[in-house]
């Protein structure tokens, strides 16, 4: 459904805009370039900023396996579960990224 940019553009516009997080998940982790990162980061962060907190959620999760540096993922994996505990209330799914 196009780049990882395009999406995220897209789904920092419409929070609600299913199809462009569909197109999201459905790439390959991987395939995230530098400036693809950075923007998944910047937008995840908007979208926490601005209530959509189970979308930033999914793309944090995105973030973690996109992420190659061991330090910097086990970072993301106790954001995630501050996430998931404090502002979801999941404690449950917390314990998982802790």
């Amino acid at each position: 459904m196009g780049n990882a940019a395009e999406l995220l553009k897209s789904l920092r516009d419409d929070p609600a805009d299913e199809r462009a997080l569909a197109g999201l998940l459905d790439l390959e982790p991987s395939s995230f370039e530098e400036d693809s990162t950075r923007l998944l980061v910047k937008t995840r962060r908007s979208l926490r900023d601005r209530g959509a907190l189970e979308v930033a959620s999914k793309l944090l999760d995105l973030e973690i396996q996109a992420v190659s540096d061991p330090d910097a993922q086990a970072q993301l994996l106790v954001e995630q579960g501050a996430l998931q505990s404090d502002s979801l209330g999941a404690d449950d799914a917390a314990e998982a990224y802790y």
